[in-house]
């Protein structure tokens, strides 16, 4: 039995800092920072961190030794984790003055499909969380996992009619809520989105707010603090403790709250695998937290 079931991507990211080289049309790279990141490996280390025993499907290329220690150290379960001969899928961001650039390489996470994902296997779990992976997993696990719990990240890459009608929670960033909805407010989009059969529209804004819309209601858990902030960067921050609370509580507003106070403060640490104690968020949440009913 796992508390959680996490599917998604897997890549090797690259970050790169450069400036243009005087009287020269080439570029000097000042910095580099490497990482084993994607959505999947992310919430699974903060969700085993947290205390859910947690189980990761993905697929890496045999280039990808760095993985399975990561793994291994967090005690989370890789059963289902797919070696192929392909390469590791890659994220490369180019950070130029005032402008940024990031190119994706899918390699490996193209052979992630549910057509090896037991029925058995995910009906095992608490809860299964989708990232944004492919249309064939987004519409094939929910129907195979029966009566668990199913969240899920939006892909702007996919069409809203790929949606699943067993999906208990549908996440979305503003951004991506407005752009597909082609909507000018928060409301009506996650309303549209609701049309698609999500029983929980949920939409993080910018990590400053969390907005719940459902066919019987909507309301909102906000972050109150005096200076404006963006925290989208951390959004995996969010996820992973809403997943963790929920499991544990079944409460969606009190699940809301933990997982924005989590995005919050690994926000103002400047780090997307923070590793903060339950008790520190618990203590902390509520003086930076309200709860607007709409």
């Amino acid at each position: 039995m796992y508390d959680a079931i996490v599917i998604g991507n897997i890549n090797i990211e690259t970050n790169i800092d450069a400036v243009k080289i005087p009287r020269s049309d080439d570029f000097e790279m000042v910095n580099i920072y490497e990482r084993i990141g994607g959505n999947a490996i992310d919430i699974s280390v903060l969700c085993s961190h947290f205390g859910l025993r947690t189980s990761m499907v993905s697929s890496i290329g045999m280039d990808a030794s760095g993985v399975l220690p990561i793994l291994e150290k967090s005690k989370i379960d890789y059963s289902h984790l797919i070696v192929s001969e392909t390469k590791t899928g890659k994220c490369i961001s180019i950070n130029l003055p005032g402008e940024t650039s990031t190119f994706f390489f899918k390699g490996a996470n193209k052979h992630l499909i549910p057509y090896g994902i037991e029925h058995n296997y995910l009906r095992s779990a608490k809860l299964i969380h989708i990232c944004p992976s492919n249309a064939e997993i987004l519409h094939s696990i929910p129907e195979k996992a029966g009566d668990v719990i199913i969240s899920c990240q939006f892909d702007p890459t996919y069409p809203m009619e790929s949606l699943s009608q067993n999906l208990n929670f549908l996440f979305l960033n503003s951004a991506d809520a407005l752009n597909a909805s082609g909507k000018e407010d928060l409301l009506e989009a996650g309303k549209t989105f609701l049309q698609y059969g999500p029983r929980n529209v949920i939409i993080n804004d910018r990590g400053r707010r969390a907005i719940v819309i459902r066919p019987e209601d909507q309301y909102e858990v906000v972050v109150t603090t005096d200076k404006a902030f963006d925290a989208t960067d951390y959004e995996d921050a969010f996820y992973s403790g809403f997943i963790y609370r929920f499991v544990k509580t079944l409460n969606l507003k009190s699940s809301l709250s933990f997982g924005l106070a989590f995005q919050y403060f690994s926000h103002k640490k400047g780090n997307r695998l923070l590793f903060m104690d339950v008790d520190d968020i618990e203590d902390k949440m509520y003086a930076i937290l309200r709860s607007n009913n709409e």
